[in-house]
């Protein structure tokens, strides 16, 4: 079983994903791996530590929030994680107030990061 589809077994459970391999099955299968990946290419290679992040409403089950940590001195610290917020738990403004939440505690102000609201009309 993928990690897609994991999450729908689990659709009344919030779910966080810190396997990078895992993480990015599921964000290419979102098709916003990319997004990720186009912010650590354009930061370059010897980047200060940055903080990127992407939101999707795509998942059937969960609100999705992924971060891509990068330039970070220790190779540990790099990577994924991703935040599955269960549809059955959360409306669109409880997900979006628990991303805003996440993204101040990484030291970003909500505005200035590359996310969406989960409740945007784009989704």
């Amino acid at each position: 079983m993928n990690v897609f589809e994991s999450l729908v077994q689990n659709a009344g459970k919030d779910v966080i994903i810190s396997n990078d391999t895992e993480a990015c099955s599921l964000l290419l299968g979102l098709g916003i791996l990319d997004k990720l990946a186009n912010a650590r290419t354009e930061a370059g290679a010897f980047a200060k530590p940055t903080v990127a992040t992407v939101t999707s409403a795509d998942h059937p089950t969960h609100y999705i929030f992924a971060v891509l940590y990068f330039g970070q001195s220790l190779p540990r610290d790099n990577g994924y994680s991703v935040w599955c917020f269960s549809r059955r738990l959360h409306t669109p403004e409880q997900a979006d107030f628990q991303i805003e939440a996440l993204i101040r505690s990484h030291g970003l102000k909500p505005e200035a990061a590359s996310w969406f609201k989960i409740r945007s009309p784009k989704n």
